[in-house]
């Protein structure tokens, strides 16, 4: 005979719910098969201060199996004028609900559009007590391995749906997740609009809100019927998303009663909060809230809850931004940003491109002067120096840095966690933007060992000429043939660099290659020789042998990436105050 061993958290959990389904009486929770149509209850949160207030509700019935197969939503109207006036409120999820004073579930579910009435839809309490049973820990992973493929593209959250999104056509009159308000502060208009289709790709509708740090000491407890937030982002920006406590373990706590962005295990940071006031709006009303210190983490996201840990640290990295003006003036600002493999790239370019924007107010025509460090924790830093002039230049950078915070974070290799990232701003009042006019040789055909005389002539935005020489030395082992001379800004040279072409088969080589960004602030002169050959798993091999060639391009050659047509044998740059832009190819023949 053999014996089926039950996991521990497994069996404490089916022996919970057998006694929950029991129906203690003297227990603390109110069985779902005990709710009755007409039986009068309330419901505890907070529409001020941190003050928790009660509010009366009548049981409607059990709507079985609504959200999922044997997932089942307890339906509720509110019977007080105050609610009956604003309908469903975005920022009560999680709300407790109480039958003959016992937990019943979380107010999470609302109509939206109410015409002088409140349904509430409430999760069920042992839907939610089922997040206790999982680990508190990931055991030291970050959300990147614990949510996230170790190859591909990782898998977007899935966040409740916006009032926005439900306001109009049949889905107006769908019972849905009440929205968690991910109210921003100190972001723009202008900057929340450019970035907004980046959020509607991840299911995101970031608004802004009068928010920020609560300006009296909170009530830390987080009692069931507290506001407490997700963090994204702190500091002298806020992100975060509101919701209420319903119950409380410990140091261990349920809110929301539906997904935050459903991204499973993860760390969030978290915060108790305050609420401003609720906003009564015919699509939708929605709390106002400002948020405390971050006093713990949110460690599970699923569907029926989040559950969150008061104390545990959650880790973040932490962003700085050092600005100097025109005037030599210096402005510092700092954030504190969760990690998530494609929330956290999005942020980070937003701030950067509200920093950069935030001159623009005050001078129409701006040039950039941007340098980064990204501390990577087990690695060197990589450190990147760019400029950028012209309309939409600030943006041209923010999209650039946060491209890099997606390759790094959502490398196929390795799970990494960026401890950092520093950035050194300077700014200029004008725009300072050069092109290529002309390059022009002293010769077309040289020896080996010789050196190639080059005249180059650029003319910046306002017409005004300028003329370098710049002498290029052709290799003393350099063989007979044609050779090209390549003058241009950062993007056209980097197209004949071989080892940015080869993908890279490893996190190192991925990390070399970003560290070898050029900067749109210098004219590049590179001497390009043809070398065929091939990149295979991260490295590149010009000039193979046709054996060898053939040999690597067998069925049974793995990460096989392409065929290598050139290689760069010398290169240097020459600085230009501003933007450089324009290409010229001059081919040379070695005698």
């Amino acid at each position: 005979m053999s014996v089926r061993i039950c996991p521990w958290p497994a069996l404490l959990l089916f022996l919970f719910t057998l006694s929950l389904s029991a129906g203690d009486d003297d227990g603390e929770f109110f069985p779902l098969d005990q709710v009755q149509p007409g039986m009068a209850g309330e419901w505890r949160t907070v529409v001020s201060g941190t003050e928790i207030r009660t509010f009366p509700l009548e049981v409607i019935g059990v709507a079985w199996d609504f959200i999922a197969p044997g997932r089942s939503l307890i339906l509720c109207k509110a019977v007080d004028e105050e609610n009956l006036l604003s309908g469903p409120v975005a920022g009560m999820s999680g709300s407790p609900v109480y039958l003959d004073g016992k937990l019943a579930g979380a107010y999470a579910y609302g109509f939206t559009w109410p015409k002088a009435q409140a349904i509430i839809g409430v999760t069920p309490i042992a839907d939610m007590l089922e997040l206790y049973a999982l680990p508190t820990s990931s055991g030291g992973k970050s959300a990147r391995e614990a949510g996230a493929p170790r190859s591909g593209r990782p898998p977007a959250p899935r966040a409740g749906a916006s009032w926005r999104d439900l306001s109009t056509g049949a889905l107006a009159s769908h019972l849905q997740p009440l929205p968690t308000p991910l109210g921003v502060s100190g972001f723009s208009p202008r900057v929340l609009a450019d970035f907004a289709d980046h959020f509607k790709e991840l299911g995101l509708e970031p608004v802004s809100q009068p928010m920020g740090r609560a300006g009296t000491e909170l009530d830390v407890e987080l009692r069931p019927g507290s506001a407490v937030a997700g963090v994204l982002l702190d500091g002298d920006f806020s992100i975060a998303g509101t919701g209420t406590v319903t119950h409380r373990d410990g140091d261990r706590l349920l809110a929301f009663g539906h997904p935050f962005f459903g991204m499973g295990p993860g760390e969030i940071p978290m915060a108790a909060a305050e609420i401003l006031t609720v906003v009564r709006a015919l699509p939708g009303s929605f709390k106002l809230s400002n948020t405390g210190p971050v006093i713990g983490t949110i460690y599970e996201d699923r569907l029926s809850a989040i559950a969150g840990e008061i104390g545990r640290e959650p880790p973040v990295t932490r962003l700085s931004f050092q600005v100097t003006d025109a005037s030599g003036g210096r402005h510092t600002y700092e954030g504190n940003l969760f990690r998530h493999p494609r929330i956290s790239p999005l942020i980070s370019g937003m701030a950067l491109s509200q920093v950069l924007n935030n001159t623009m107010e005050a001078v129409a025509e701006q040039t950039f002067y941007l340098e980064s460090h990204w501390e990577v924790e087990g690695h060197e830093p990589i450190v990147r120096r760019d400029a950028a002039s012209g309309a939409g230049a600030g943006m041209i950078l923010a999209l650039q840095h946060m491209g890099l915070h997606q390759r790094l974070i959502n490398n196929p290799f390795e799970a990494v966690e960026i401890a950092s990232v520093t950035y050194e701003i300077r700014l200029r009042d004008e725009w300072a933007m050069t092109r290529l006019e002309s390059v022009r040789a002293d010769r077309l055909t040289v020896k080996a060992g010789q050196e190639i005389g080059l005249t180059v002539t650029t003319v910046d935005y306002r017409g005004a000429r300028e003329t370098r020489r710049v002498r290029v030395p052709v290799p003393e082992r350099a063989k007979p043939g044609e050779v090209m001379v390549v003058v241009g800004d950062a993007g056209s040279v980097r197209r004949f660099d071989v080892d940015t072409r080869a993908t890279p088969a490893d996190l190192e080589q991925l990390m070399n290659t970003l560290r070898k960004h050029r900067s749109r602030g210098a004219i590049y002169v590179k001497l390009v020789k043809p070398s065929p050959g091939l990149s295979v798993e991260g490295q590149s091999l010009p000039n193979l042998l046709p054996s060898a060639a053939a040999l690597l391009q067998s069925p049974g050659t793995r990460e096989l990436r392409g065929d290598i047509r050139e290689t760069g044998v010398w290169e240097t740059s020459l600085p230009v105050e501003g933007e450089f832009s324009g290409q010229q190819t001059l081919r040379i023949e070695i005698e």
